[in-house]
């Protein structure tokens, strides 16, 4: 039941609302509203003893807020209960509506807004009348140099660049952006004019050459009224005399957003006028500069045309930015083009900008500083500074750099020159630090037990993104992380053994410890062709000097043949890709190696990147470390080393039957013997992860994924090259004769 009572306060109507506003109930509400807003801009509406709103109340409120707003009035919602507060927080029309506490706070409100229009005067021109109100104050004009800039840092400007920070195009023109919006006009006459309209302002990027902005609203609202059309050069001296008429004098430059109330054809332009010092200023790339003036007779003044198909605007400069986002739609924007000097204005709406001072835009941009001598490009520095927002100065130091992203420990500071926690900057192509960013959310956040990998944000620039993690050790900002590989290199199999446990049977045992038994496809999952390594085969070709369609290579070696694993990845992989294998499934990281795990001086344990983590077979990870253990880890220098792996090599992974029993001698160096006896760790693991399952197969295609792919690695040796080429033949012929398939060597 609904009971709707009304009344009068200072003039503006209001409205009692006592019951439920439904669906049954919504027409009453529909119908007490529409006697009140007529001929009115505001309405009250006192939604204390409303106990309920459905979507059609909801909507009934729109089309109230609908009918005021081209007023500049609007909807005053008063003693909203919580519980129907929250229906237009879930409706994401919170913001939206006016909220008070009670009737005269809302009046209140009503008078505040009504007395700041008071603030406006009125001046005849050109046989019209002129009315002009005072609104902010814009008390620098920014300077841009080259750079690539974001929409919500140039604000309102106008200068010469390229569109969409120069990804779609390296053709220069002049551009202007107005918050969400943005306006190109190219100097090359075969490409078209363009706009782009994005939902978030940092979303767009401008490739700035040399620009103007004011970071503020504009300074002053004219509106000229009259039967004659008014030149450029009369709007011109219009909007300085404006200026003056506001008190607003002194200023170095003036632009304007202008619109034309031409009914045949409504326009919106941004337009910078003649100015000699700031010309000058984008005048350093003449080039430009020049191309386009002798194309546009426009007196050295230079401006961007919206061409609309209807006009509406506000009477408060307080509605700029929401009467340009009501006006620069994709359904108003019919084309855009340079302004046109030698056309007259129909009764033009003048958003004017003036400044009082001039400060190099750099100034008010994050400070990006390299620990080091190398360059951050320009596109680095954007990512920067959409995703360290809460900063004013960050230091970026380069960190390992893995195959396809670049990693940079950043020490960032505030705007009082504090400093902020220490995290790590990843970038790397768009699709990875997406994937990077959900399965650490996904996989990493929810099980892994002592991790402090938190992503805190995400940026993202063409098909580049970047990722900010948030990486203290537990012992603060003093802790010393350093990765796992320096553990292994420097420290015994005996003491690294425990490490090992307390990494995969205590930290990550939630991921490997809890198996789910699925059906897998190891030659479809373990493709190595598929993520990194796409010309493999064709390098192993160049290299070996071998051809792929040969199912048998000669390994004087072994005095025999060998059945070729170039062959096997060509062939076997596409046939049997749909084989399936009942296994165990996991969390897997996908590219866990020695980088990838981090340790503080309490031995603390920390895992990042993952790019790659996602359900697997069970086994991945622990083949993939054999794999970097017993390829990556080798020196076979010399004849006389190479043959001592050979042989060691040939045992492990030709004669052999899997399980961990191998063992090594002490006549074997002492990085071997680690190598071998932490690769029988790695299988350790397996077996017991895989519960009394098989493990054979699994394990030797996720092995092979990683051995296959050492002949395309840079820092390998030739002879390494070939142990890994030998290694894998011998992997191949154990899954040949694993029953999953017969093997056709004829």
């Amino acid at each position: 039941m609904l009971t709707i009572s009304v009344d009068r306060k200072q003039q503006v109507p209001c409205l009692f609302v006592n019951g439920r506003i439904d669906t049954l109930t919504s027409n009453d509400f529909d119908e007490a509203a529409g006697h009140l807003v007529t001929n009115q801009r505001f309405l009250i509406v006192d939604l204390k003893n409303c106990t309920y709103l459905s979507s059609n109340g909801i909507r009934s409120f729109l089309k109230v807020e609908k009918i005021l707003k081209p007023q500049n009035g609007g909807l005053l919602l008063v003693g909203t209960k919580p519980e129907v507060y929250s229906v237009f927080e879930m409706a994401g029309l919170h913001n939206v509506f006016s909220f008070s506490n009670s009737v005269d706070e809302a009046l209140v409100n009503v008078k505040t807004k009504i007395e700041s229009e008071k603030c406006c005067s009125e001046f005849e021109y050109r046989g019209g009348k002129v009315s002009i109100q005072a609104t902010s104050n814009n008390d620098k004009l920014y300077l841009w140099g080259q750079c690539v800039a974001g929409y919500n840092e140039l604000g309102w400007s106008i200068g010469f660049g390229a569109l969409d920070g120069g990804l779609m195009s390296d053709t220069k023109g002049v551009f202007v952006t107005m918050q969400h919006c943005a306006g190109f006009i190219p100097l090359n006459t075969g490409v078209q004019p363009d706009y782009r309209i994005v939902q978030d302002p940092s979303d767009g990027v401008m490739d700035v050459d040399n620009a103007l902005s004011f970071d503020k609203g504009a300074d002053v609202l004219m509106r000229y009224r009259g039967s004659e059309k008014l030149s450029a050069d009369e709007l011109n001296m219009l909007i300085q005399r404006g200026f003056q008429h506001s008190g607003n004098k002194g200023g170095r430059v003036h632009a304007a957003i202008v619109a034309d109330n031409n009914p045949e054809g409504p326009s919106l332009s941004f337009v910078l006028f003649y100015n000699s010092d700031l010309f000058e200023f984008l005048r350093s790339d003449s080039s430009i500069v020049d191309a386009y003036f002798d194309k546009h007779e426009s007196g050295r003044s230079i401006g961007v045309s919206f061409l609309l198909d209807k006009m509406q605007t506000g009477s408060n400069d307080q509605q700029l930015t929401e009467n340009l986002k009501n006006l620069l739609t994709f359904e108003n924007i019919k084309d855009v083009a340079a302004f046109d000097f030698s056309k007259g204005l129909i009764n033009p709406v003048v958003y004017g900008f003036n400044s009082n001072s001039v400060a190099n835009a750099t100034g008010k941009l994050l400070h990006i500083e390299a620990a080091g001598d190398y360059y951050i490009p320009e596109e680095y520095k954007l990512l920067c500074r959409k995703l360290y927002n809460d900063s004013q100065r960050i230091v970026l130091k380069k960190l390992h750099g893995g195959f396809s992203a670049q990693t940079y420990q950043v020490a960032s500071f505030d705007a009082k020159h504090r400093k902020l926690r220490p995290t790590v900057l990843k970038i790397a192509d768009k699709a990875m630090i997406t994937r990077e960013a959900d399965r650490c959310r996904e996989n990493a956040m929810p099980y892994i037990l002592n991790n402090s990998a938190m992503v805190l944000g995400t940026s993202f620039f063409g098909n580049r993104g970047a990722l900010r993690y948030n990486f203290v050790g537990i012992g603060g900002e003093n802790s010393r992380l350093k990765w796992l590989a320096y553990y292994y290199q420097n420290w015994p199999a005996e003491k690294l053994e425990p490490l090992f446990d307390k990494i995969f049977l205590d930290i990550l045992k939630p991921w490997y410890g809890q198996p789910v038994e699925s059906q897998v496809y190891p030659f479809r999952e373990h493709n190595p062709t598929h993520a990194f390594f796409s010309n493999l085969i064709e390098t192993a070709e160049n290299e070996f000097q071998l051809s792929s369609d040969d199912k048998l290579i000669e390994l004087p070696e072994d005095k025999g043949a060998l059945v070729n694993p170039y062959w096997f990845l060509k062939y076997k992989y596409s046939e049997l890709s749909d084989v399936p294998v009942d296994f165990y499934v996991s969390i897997c990281h996908g590219d866990l190696n020695m980088q990838n795990i981090l340790l503080d001086e309490d031995m603390n344990v920390y895992l990042i990147d993952f790019s790659e983590t996602r359900q697997r077979s069970i086994v991945s990870d622990f083949a993939r470390l054999e794999a970097i253990f017993m390829m990556e880890n080798i020196n076979v220098e010399n004849r006389e080393d190479w043959n001592l792996m050979l042989q060691l090599y040939r045992k492990i992974y030709a004669d052999e039957p899997f399980g961990q029993h191998f063992n090594i001698d002490d006549s074997y160096p002492e990085s071997v013997r680690r190598n071998v006896l932490m690769s029988r760790k790695m299988r350790g693991y397996a077996l017991k992860s895989a519960v009394g399952k098989s493990v054979e197969l699994p394990y030797y295609m996720a092995l092979l994924e990683w051995v296959l792919p050492v002949v395309c690695y840079g820092t390998a040796s030739d002879n390494e090259k070939r142990l890994s080429m030998i290694v894998a033949g011998w992997l191949c012929e154990k899954v040949l004769n694993s029953g999953i398939m017969k093997p056709e060597l004829g």
